[in-house]
């Protein structure tokens, strides 16, 4: 373990009260412009090596399910929010999901940082097709896929 992506089972109780401590470095605050996922935050962001941004979150209290762990539901929230901002921002248009595909493969525990990796795997006219990781010091925690149209606009 790394203090850059994790901490210590001793700091792991003060780390879940407080969701914004150790963000690694490169990271930079990220605000969605929907007020929906503004409550998962504080959220970070960085480029990636593909002009994609990896985004960021270290897991707190307020993220967890009834089992101590990251919520399922919160986690295909940003992952939702990953592909969508990053389609988005690739074809230079708004997009929506119309299918989402979740698979939870790890636990993330309190404490974790949490990093969103997405990929544009084919861009058509009116469909994107799009895969996203959220990973855990380069553990595959979650995987998806999504396909995402582009909105029409009024004409």
């Amino acid at each position: 373990m790394t203090s850059e992506t994790s901490c210590s089972p001793s700091d792991q109780a003060a780390v879940a009260l407080d969701s914004t401590a150790g963000i690694p470095p490169g990271f930079v605050p990220y605000t969605s412009a929907s007020p929906y996922v503004a409550h998962l935050g504080p959220l970070y962001q960085r480029e990636d090596e593909n002009g994609m941004r990896v985004i960021g979150m270290r897991i707190g209290a307020a993220h967890l399910n009834l089992h101590g762990k990251a919520h399922g539901g919160m986690l295909a929230v940003l992952i939702d929010s990953a592909l969508g901002y990053n389609v988005a921002r690739a074809r230079e248009q708004p997009v929506v999901t119309a299918h989402l595909s979740v698979d939870y493969l790890e636990a993330v525990a309190p404490g974790d940082w949490l990093q969103a990796h997405v990929r544009l795997t084919k861009s058509g006219g009116r469909l994107c097709f799009a895969e996203c990781v959220l990973l855990v010091e380069g553990r595959e925690m979650v995987r998806a896929s999504g396909i995402l149209p582009v909105v029409k606009t009024a004409s």
